[in-house]
């Protein structure tokens, strides 16, 4: 059986998740491919992987563009008025999925990185940001031409799982 382009890209988060020095429990509470995915982990918190493929930009760069609909960021809504807060990781690739360039952008609500703040939680709209490489130990958010944040491309790494 062949595997799917989601499981490839989920399974670089969930295999960071796994391999922490702290045990993490796992499973999976939405099943829809086309908007990504909801995993709760050691029965606390809940992360949403979402992937996309960029591409090169000017002098290097490389960014993706993510795009979140209604149903997503109700959801989104949701999941932190049941939990507290929300976790997001966004795969972020390279149309040649071997590329080394891959990385994971990590919204961490407690590191005052959460998705919340860059989305509106109480729209009724679609909402898109983009992810910018710009080859420092950082990942730029942007959106409607402004930097919103600055996330650090080992922040999965560094995650610090509640629970267990």
């Amino acid at each position: 059986m062949s595997v799917k382009e989601f499981e490839l890209f989920h399974g670089a988060v969930l295999t960071k998740l796994m391999r922490n020095h702290r045990p993490v429990a796992l499973s999976m509470i939405e099943t829809r491919p086309s908007e990504g995915f909801f995993y709760t982990i050691n029965d606390e918190v809940e992360c949403y992987i979402k992937h996309r493929t960029g591409h090169m930009g000017k002098k290097g760069a490389i960014s993706w563009q993510f795009s979140f609909t209604p149903e997503e960021i109700r959801k989104f809504g949701d999941v932190k008025q049941k939990r507290g807060c929300i976790y997001v990781a966004l795969v972020c690739s390279l149309p040649k999925k071997t590329d080394s360039n891959m990385q994971v952008a990590f919204f961490d609500p407690i590191k005052k990185t959460g998705i919340d703040s860059i989305l509106d939680l109480n729209s009724k709209s679609s909402q898109t940001f983009t992810i910018k490489d710009n080859m420092s130990g950082k990942l730029v958010v942007i959106k409607n031409y402004v930097e919103i944040m600055k996330i650090s491309k080992s922040a999965l790494d560094k995650w610090d799982v509640p629970g267990r």
